[in-house]
Formats: structure tokens, C-alpha cells, sequence
């Protein structure tokens, strides 16, 4: 849709386009269904780049993208000494199969970014650390909290989150104007 200069925020053309090239996969559980979601302007350019592909194979790319962000979560989360992989498996495999990759949602990617942002904390990378977190703002009601808590208990991530926060700033105004952000 920002492609196109239509509004991502409405309803009415985000179903026109869903409609037109959704009539199975990942929407099965209410083809009918559309919510905006009120994604900020940085993500604009991840959904856009899918966009350029034929439906089916987008799909299946972005599929295939979330299935491995859903086992590297799993990956990053086991090695934390205190999870054993068996908690970890249960508690996250269930919600990601589900809802995150049936439909296609971006959880898995901020759960990536979020669950490696706690195993660099705990390796004492905390650049490292920080980029992640911000990265877990592609979902900013679940990152906010990551960036913040960083910000005030792990002085050392500071720099990086405040360089890469103002790079996500950046881009939300390159890609959405002040009109959408």
C-alpha cells in the first residue's frame, strides 16, 4: 500500500489488497477479516520489499523468514542457563506455530531481536545487545519496554540504543513523512 501512496492505516484499501491477493494461506482462520495494523513507518520498507514479489512466492519467503526466526529465538533463549530447552520449546513453539506463522505476523521477528538482545546482555555485548533491542521495536509496543529497561539498568548499551533509535527515527520520516509518524 505505501507503495502505491495509499493510506496503510485504513481499513478500506488494506482489504482491497488482501482481497485481491489473499484468497487462502495465511488468512484461514477469517478470510474476511481486516485489521490495520498500526505498524510505524520503519517497518514500511520490510513489507514493501515482499510486495515486489509474486503473492506466492512472498509468501512463501516470508514463511520460510519467520520459521527461522522462530528457531533462532529458540536457539538464543536455550542457551540462557537458566531455561532449559524443554521450557523453552513448550512455551514458545505452541504461540508461534498458531497465530505468528499461520498468519503471517511479525512476532517472531521481534521475538528474535528481543531473546537475542537477553543472550548478548548475558555475553556482555552490549552494543550488540542494543541493536537488537532496537530491532525488537518492530513490534514498539513489545520493544519499548526492552529499549527502555536497557536504557536505565545497562549504562553500557546506551550509546548504541540511542544511535540506533535515532536510525529508526530516520527512517520513519524518510519513509512515512511527519503526516504518518
Amino acid at each position: 500500500l505505501t507503495r502505491e501512496h495509499a493510506d496503510p492505516y485504513r481499513t478500506h484499501p488494506l482489504h482491497e489488497c488482501e482481497a485481491a491477493t489473499n484468497g487462502r494461506g495465511f488468512r484461514f482462520y477469517e478470510p474476511t477479516l481486516t485489521l490495520p495494523a498500526p505498524q510505524p513507518p520503519y517497518d514500511f520498507p520490510l513489507f514493501a520489499a515482499f510486495s515486489l514479489l509474486p503473492f506466492d512466492s512472498a509468501r512463501a519467503l516470508a514463511g520460510a523468514l519467520l520459521a527461522l526466526a522462530v528457531a533462532g529465538t529458540c536457539a538464543a533463549l536455550i542457551r540462557l542457563p537458566a531455561l532449559p530447552a524443554t521450557v523453552v520449546l513448550c512455551a514458545l513453539l505452541p504461540t508461534f506455530i498458531g497465530p505468528s506463522l499461520a498468519l503471517g505476523q511479525i512476532i517472531p521477528l521481534y521475538a528474535l531481536a528481543a531473546a537475542g538482545s537477553m543472550l548478548l546482555i548475558a555475553e556482555q555485548r552490549y552494543a550488540l545487545a542494543a541493536i537488537a533491542a532496537a530491532a525488537s521495536l518492530i513490534e514498539p509496543h513489545l520493544g519499548l519496554p526492552i529499549c527502555i529497561s536497557l536504557a536505565l539498568w545497562v549504562p553500557k548499551t546506551r550509546p548504541a540504543l540511542a544511535l540506533s533509535v535515532a536510525a529508526l527515527a530516520a527512517l520513519s520520516l524518510f519513509f512515512g513523512g511527519l503526516a504518518e509518524n
